[in-house]
């Protein structure tokens, strides 16, 4: 199993934090017409604060492949959100929301490795490829959001930590 590969994007958007919190906490809402999912269903609602809310979500990426997993909600604080994946994708995603007048950047780090026995065979030469992919899954996402939203994206970052999700330093 390759070890986890740690993707970090800065998204900033012309919007308050509870409205994108609010966005970020009910996926089903918008991401259904993100063209990159292709089904999102919630299987759990959570309690109130939406902690143990649970989806099954497949995503047909950029390159012509689809990978499904579940994500469940871990922490719903003010300012941090924290989901749990596994699937195809096995991770932890946090993202901590930060506020200015007028608008709110979103700082997201995905520490996740994937299972499917062929992206696993192919990682060791193809790792470039799928953090490109990947890259440009989540540069379209943002603006789908920010479209969704009905505001301005103001930044949009993406790129791969230096570091494994074990805290490591990983491959160049």
């Amino acid at each position: 199993m390759p070890p986890p590969t740690t993707y970090v994007s800065v998204v900033e958007f012309a919007v308050e934090l509870a409205r994108l919190r609010r966005a970020l906490l009910t996926p089903e809402r918008w991401a259904g017409s993100w063209g990159h999912v292709r089904s999102l269903e919630r299987l759990d609602p959570g309690v109130g604060d939406g902690t143990g809310r649970r989806y099954r979500t497949t995503v047909r990426a950029v390159l012509p492949y689809t990978l499904t997993w579940e994500m469940r909600l871990v922490e719903a604080a003010s300012h941090r959100l924290r989901w749990e994946a596994d699937g195809d994708l096995d991770g932890v995603a946090t993202l901590e929301l930060a506020t200015t007048p007028g608008r709110t950047a979103v700082h997201a780090s995905w520490s996740v490795r994937p299972t499917p026995r062929w992206m696993r065979l192919l990682w060791p030469v193809a790792r470039p490829l799928f953090v490109r992919n990947h890259d440009e899954v989540m540069r379209r996402g943002a603006a789908h959001l920010a479209d969704h939203l009905g505001v301005a994206l103001l930044r949009c970052e993406v790129g791969v930590s230096e570091r494994r999700g074990d805290g490591a330093p990983g491959p160049p």
